[in-house]
């Protein structure tokens, strides 16, 4: 399963899943949620059958390069590794921060083997109080791709159709190669 895939395949479903409670989380908890929606996400693979073989949280990078919020090894390929870093909204951090920081991270990390490896990084917020077009210029400046979910439906960030992102949640994705 690559990146892209997983994002739109897992997350997004996962996201849209859980719409209430993140809904009801970002924004108003200070920290503890994104550890329970990497939880969630690999309880959406494994229920669904996605066979995301090895799941782990908080995995070290090769050579000491930092750590990886999770990271799983495919159960299709698993001689590849697909690593992760997640964050979300909370009541006191900047998610917009946060997620270039890990941008500028993984930009870096290097791989002994790099076809064996792909790494990515996510954000998962709120729609609300966003101006939807300072948001789109925002991930295409990060070279990010991302989609709105609207209580369960899910359209391209991108998409002409969406007008606001009012009661929406928002993932951002952004795949370094």
């Amino acid at each position: 399963m690559r990146y892209q895939a997983f994002v739109q395949s897992v997350v997004v479903r996962t996201v849209a899943a859980n719409f209430a409670k993140i809904d009801a989380f970002a924004g108003q908890v200070h920290g503890c949620w994104e550890g329970w929606l990497q939880l969630e996400i690999y309880y959406y693979a494994v229920t669904n059958k996605l066979n995301l073989g090895l799941f782990e949280r908080e995995k070290p990078y090769p050579a000491k390069q930092g750590i990886a919020d999770f990271a799983f090894n495919p159960a299709n390929a698993s001689d590849m590794t697909l690593w992760s870093e997640l964050k979300v909204q909370t009541a006191v951090t900047n998610v917009f921060q946060s997620y270039e920081g890990d941008i500028h991270k993984i930009v870096q990390i290097k791989f002994p083997k790099p076809e064996a490896n792909t790494v990515g990084a996510m954000a998962v917020f709120s729609g609300a109080n966003q101006d939807l077009a300072t948001t789109r210029k925002w991930a295409a400046g990060n070279k990010s791709s991302g989609y709105v979910i609207d209580k369960g439906n899910s359209v391209d960030l991108s998409s002409t159709s969406i007008h606001t992102l009012n009661n929406t949640i928002v993932v951002v994705y952004f795949i370094s190669l």
